[in-house]
């Protein structure tokens, strides 16, 4: 076999080395709280673990930043058609109008558990699941 074929890595063997590198980053500890933020669906969401007080559950805050709320300058109707659509969801504490007229829809889960990649990456995903219909329904009328 020729020296250029031996030093080819495999699919296989790339697959190893990213379970190998991944058992290695997931035994890292984290500490709480745990920030991060992420894309998807082409919405940005900002997140981060928490504990509960006196409790063994952790809580998973998601703030997805849906939209910008045009200034009446800019549109006058169109913000009062938004703010129309999203004043009642704001009091109802599902949506947030940041002071830079961002649109934010928060979101809070509990999951009990390990600090894992793998359970706050299941928490994650059962919470966007539950929401993407929200989600979807809501960018709509924001870029309408």
């Amino acid at each position: 076999m020729s020296e250029n074929k031996k030093s080819r890595a495999s699919i296989y063997e790339l697959d190893r080395l990213l379970k190998q590198l991944a058992a290695e980053v997931t035994d890292e500890k984290l500490e709480l709280p745990a920030s991060f933020s992420f894309h998807w669906h082409g919405i940005p969401f900002a997140g981060q673990i928490l504990t509960f007080e006196n409790s063994d559950k952790l809580k998973l805050d998601l703030v997805a930043n849906l939209g910008h709320l045009a200034y009446s300058a800019e549109n006058h109707t169109r913000r009062q058609e938004l703010l129309r659509i999203f004043r009642p969801l704001v009091r109802k504490g599902d949506f947030t109008i940041s002071r830079h007229s961002q649109i934010q829809m928060i979101s809070q889960t509990s999951f009990s558990g390990d600090l894992s990649a793998r359970n706050i990456m299941t928490a994650i995903t059962y919470t966007l699941l539950d929401l993407r219909d929200k989600l979807k329904d809501i960018a709509a009328q924001i870029h309408a």
